[in-house]
């Protein structure tokens, strides 16, 4: 069924202070409520989008023979215009002859919008939308845990367009964290920006037509305390996002009426002024061609439009409430879930048009006049969406609107009250989503060598292979293919690792002329230590800053410690040129061990001794391992770091390189029949490559190539250990009989929402179905009956018999065609 040909009209949506639009003449909020309003003739004008090529002269005579003045034209769709109907022309008349013109792509009302009531609920103490831990009587953890994702990222100034009713910009809580035009000069009456409002320092007011988007409302402004209250300021709420910045767009007066029109204008400014992810409370009613092309615009130019579901409680895969239910790869729609986690009483579902859900119930946040109020709506649960997407582009501003959608919805926590009724069947987990965010990690993570001397860079995470370049050709060049790095000059520069996906990482690079080695060490008295220097042209002459501290033999570098403190050591060439290392610490603090190789989930204990104690210790770099106050390592990422530890007079020593490596075994699982074979790769680590399996019983595998073979019924574990010792294993890999299951039909294509009826034989009945890729759609567990979802993508069915033997389709196409 095509889901814009279900219903024209309006529908009253999202009782928790969301905006809804709602056909015919302006009505109280109060009338539209819980109601499904028929589309009738706008009270405002007409939307007129011309066809491509329709020349300014041709638009006027086509708008003046319907009876009809221009208003304004829109940037972001083009050939889109809004025009006034004159008096003494009916609208139905005007519309008839638009649409009856050869120069009209189409012709459409231009609707009013009209604000809902906002019910007032009891004030909550704390935020349990954020960290649910029961204290409003709920589910401990029914939440978007958001202090665990903070512990990742607490925000930047990623702007978020805010669509509705204002703001108060001069709120305690908001005043930090909104955006400001940096084009634009405050109060002198000129366009400083050329975009067409004069003005416009932080927003513009779409009702009134002016520069100031106050909130005479209160709906825009607890939107936007969910997204970016300012967090960690000892004041009010806190923000998904601490400091994302928010750019008020107002489209609806205090009363809670607007236009069409002016949701397109809203919009088509945020994508102007740069904001790639706006938040619009706001919904139902009639499909609107305008509004739809706009949208598809926006994504077209990398924007994420966050959409509530509604607040009718219907099916809007039967009944659309829009703008959330347009098909488009750039709206996610938000439900609203309670503090049980369970689906709230008033808000919209649909498997195919809901994507997830997110707190709604009930919500804390900012409210005009530096107070606060708790609603409940959907318009509530979408903003926890829209300032999670900030956090990620805040931890990752390289990702696409398609990737950022991905993120959200691969990473819900999955929820039995939302399975089958929305599209990833769970609630918004801000955690999740930033750890699931795909990173290359570049090692070393910085580099300094000498004009001439190579160095070799590795890459991990992504899916490789990996593409290596430099931002500065003339300080060094890199391989493409193998990462090895030769420095050519004297400079700065950038390593960029881009993987088969298009995700980079990044290290930096200096060259200089002369590079002395090591620069940084930790010695005791008596211990000698050997220097080099590279580039420039030898001999070299070796000195150090501090005799008392330590000695170094001028023609070998050849340093040996003397007593406690800090010390440089300095190497000139021939031609006078000269490069110092960095700080050489002697203390008679050490560190056991010094230097350690680990894999990701190890722990290490390290120890000091000397020095005066307690001891604290630290690593260089968190997102490869953490440490304890006792000094116990947890290797958490690949990567290189090292451990400091500082004594209790402040004096401190560091380790040698500690490096994390994740062996990482593909595939993870697979099922292989008994005497067949199946081939394992691994990456990560150091080739080549040992294998072993947790049951020779069940399986053997080649120990240099990696080739299982199935020997008899039963699971088993695959271990590829790297050259140096490093492990990493697969997940369960099932061996199975020779009992052949086959599915009919093995290979199809169905169209989104089309159907399909799968049959099995080959073993003992019942069989139980299932897919490999929950998005392409659901498949009956008992009949084996196939719906395709809404998405273009591809998946296999498996029919699992009594016995537990499984079979598995080819390859079945879920094709965008409407059905």
């Amino acid at each position: 069924m095509n889901r814009r040909s279900i219903s024209m009209r309006w529908l009253a949506a999202l009782l928790g202070g969301l905006l809804v639009l709602v056909a015919g003449l302006p009505m109280t909020a109060q009338a539209v409520v819980g109601q499904e309003q028929a589309a009738a003739q706008a009270a405002d004008g007409i939307l007129v989008r011309f066809k491509a090529g329709v020349s300014n002269a041709q638009r006027g005579r086509v708008l003046s023979a319907a009876g009809c003045n221009q208003l304004k034209r829109f940037r972001l769709v083009d050939g889109l215009t809004l025009a006034e109907v004159q008096q003494g022309m009916s609208m139905q008349a005007a519309l008839a002859q638009l649409k009856a013109s050869s120069s009209v792509l189409y012709a459409e009302p231009n609707y009013i919008v009209t604000a809902a009531a906002v019910p007032n609920d009891p004030r909550f103490a704390e935020l349990y939308g954020l960290d649910n831990t029961g204290q409003t009587g709920g589910t401990p953890d029914a939440d978007i845990d958001a202090p665990e994702a903070w512990d990742i990222q607490t925000g930047t100034d990623v702007v978020v367009a805010v669509i509705d009713t204002g703001l108060d910009y001069n709120h305690e809580d908001i005043v930090g964290n909104v955006w400001t035009n940096p084009g634009e000069i405050p109060n002198n009456g000129i366009d400083d920006d050329n975009n067409g409002y004069v003005d416009d320092v932080m927003g513009w007011d779409f009702v009134n037509n002016d520069n100031d988007p106050f909130d005479d409302n209160d709906h825009g402004t607890h939107v936007s305390g969910t997204i970016a209250a300012v967090g960690n300021n000892a004041i009010g709420v806190a923000g998904v996002n601490w400091s994302a910045r928010i750019m008020p767009l107002k489209f609806l007066s205090a009363q809670g009426s607007g236009t069409t029109a002016d949701a397109i204008s809203a919009l088509d400014y945020a994508v102007m002024m740069g904001a790639r992810i706006s938040n619009n409370s706001w919904g139902g009613g009639a499909f609107s061609q305008a509004l739809f092309d706009s949208i598809a615009a926006a994504q077209a130019a990398g924007h994420l439009f966050v959409a509530a579901a509604g607040n009718d409680g219907v099916d809007t895969d039967v009944t659309p409430s829009y703008p959330a239910s347009y098909d488009l790869d750039n709206i996610v729609s938000v439900a609203a879930t309670d503090d049980n986690d369970a689906l709230a009483t008033f808000s919209n579902f649909g498997a195919v048009t809901v994507d997830l859900g997110a707190p709604g119930v009930a919500i804390l946040s900012t409210t005009p006049a530096n107070t606060y109020s708790s609603f409940s709506g959907t318009s509530m649960a979408t903003p926890h969406v829209a300032g999670v997407a900030a956090l990620l582009l805040a931890e990752d501003p390289s990702l696409d609107v398609v990737a950022l959608k991905a993120v959200l919805l691969d990473n819900v926590d999955p929820l039995a009250s939302l399975a089958g009724i929305t599209v990833t069947g769970g609630r918004l987990n801000a955690a999740n989503s930033l750890a699931g965010l795909v990173r290359v990690v570049v090692t070393p993570a910085s580099l300094t060598l000498a004009v001439g001397t190579t160095g070799q860079f590795n890459a991990t995470g992504g899916t490789a292979p990996y593409t290596w370049s430099t931002a500065d050709v003339t300080v060094a060049t890199i391989d493409a293919t193998t990462g090895l790095l030769t420095a050519t000059g004297a400079g700065q520069t950038v390593v960029t690792a881009t993987d088969a996906n298009g995700v980079a990482g990044t290290a930096d690079v200096t060259v200089t002329t002369v590079l002395v080695s090591p620069d940084t060490a930790s010695l005791r008295p008596g211990d000698t230590l050997q220097f080099s220097a590279a580039g420039g042209t030898a001999p070299y002459t070796w000195s150090v800053s501090d005799t008392t501290l330590a000695s170094i033999d001028a023609n070998t570098g050849l340093l040996t410690a003397l007593a406690v403190g800090t010390v440089r050591v300095l190497a000139v060439d021939a031609n006078g040129v000269a490069d110092s290392s960095g700080d050489i610490i002697i203390s008679d603090i050490a560190i056991t061990p010094n230097t350690a190789l680990l894999t990701v989930g190890d722990t290490q204990q390290f120890t000091a001794t000397g020095g005066t104690a307690p001891y604290t210790w630290t690593t260089g770099n968190l997102a490869v391992a953490t440490i304890d106050a006792n000094g116990l390592l947890s290797a958490v990422g690949a990567g290189i770091t090292t451990v400091t530890v500082t004594d209790a007079n402040g004096v401190s020593v560091s380790s040698g390189n500690i490096e994390v490596r994740e062996i990482v075994v593909d595939p993870q699982t697979a099922s292989v029949l008994v005497g067949a074979t199946q081939t394992f790769s691994a990456s990560g680590g150091v080739v080549p490559y040992t294998w072993r399996v947790s049951d020779t019983t069940v399986a053997s595998i080649d120990p240099n190539t990696g080739v299982l073979t199935g020997i008899a019924p039963g699971t088993v574990v695959v271990t590829a250990t790297d050259a140096d010792g490093i492990s990493g294993s697969s997940g369960v890999i099932t061996v199975t009989d020779n009992h052949v299951i086959s599915i009919t039909p093995y290979t199809a294509s169905v169209r989104r929402f089309g159907t399909i009826q799968f049959s099995a034989s080959g073993g003992p009945a019942p069989y139980t179905w299932s897919l490999s890729n929950p998005r392409a759609g659901s498949i009956d567990p008992a009949t084996g009956l196939f719906r395709a979802g809404r998405f273009p993508t591809t998946t296999t069915v498996i029919a699992v018999d009594a016995d537990g033997h499984v079979g598995e389709s080819g390859t079945i196409t879920v094709t965008r065609g409407e059905h």
